[in-house]
């Protein structure tokens, strides 16, 4: 009796197990053949139709309580506060009264990203406090801290990547942080 149960447990489990491999093999197949649509989706999504209209909206303040935030993340060089206020001035009366919000780090490894992102967070919900509508981004810094920036402040509020041009020494508007 004992050998027909435990006979009976060992085919059951074989049966269990084939069942099992064949629903794991369809799954597979399945999200297979999901991903490759995905992919064929992503290759026919439509280019920006509007983003030259949206780069030259927002070249000019839009909202009632713009900020500028100055990020210098360069070991080599001093902040870069000085720079953005000049550039403000130079963009007129409504621009020179945005007022700065800074984030100085005196250089940023490896060993100082916890701290980076610690700060910008502290930041984000400081331009949150004060009630800042579009945020005006100047940063002098690694691509992968500004990569950090907009993971961070993605989905918020406008913000408005500046560079600074190299052979002319001023910042210049590139556009707003978009997907």
């Amino acid at each position: 009796m004992t050998d027909k149960i435990l006979g009976f447990v060992g085919n059951s489990s074989n049966i269990i197990g084939i069942f099992g491999a064949v629903f794991s093999f369809l799954v597979w197949i399945k999200l297979r053949m999901q991903n490759k649509r995905l992919i064929e989706l992503s290759r026919t999504l439509p280019v920006f139709e509007d983003f030259n209209e949206r780069v030259n909206y927002w070249s000019e303040i839009r909202t009632l309580n713009p900020y500028a935030f100055a990020v210098s993340l360069l070991e080599t060089s001093a902040s870069i506060k000085g720079d953005v206020e000049r550039f403000l001035k130079s963009k007129g009366h409504k621009w020179e009264r945005m007022p700065i919000v800074e984030l100085d780090m005196h250089g940023i490894g490896i060993d100082k990203i916890e701290e980076y992102l610690t700060q910008l967070r502290t930041k984000r919900k400081e331009l949150e406090a004060k009630g800042a509508t579009e945020v005006h981004l100047f940063l002098a810094g690694p691509v992968q801290a500004a990569t950090l920036i907009g993971a961070m402040f993605d989905n918020w509020r406008p913000v408005l990547l500046y560079q600074r041009n190299r052979d002319t020494g001023n910042y210049e508007f590139w556009c707003p942080l978009i997907k």
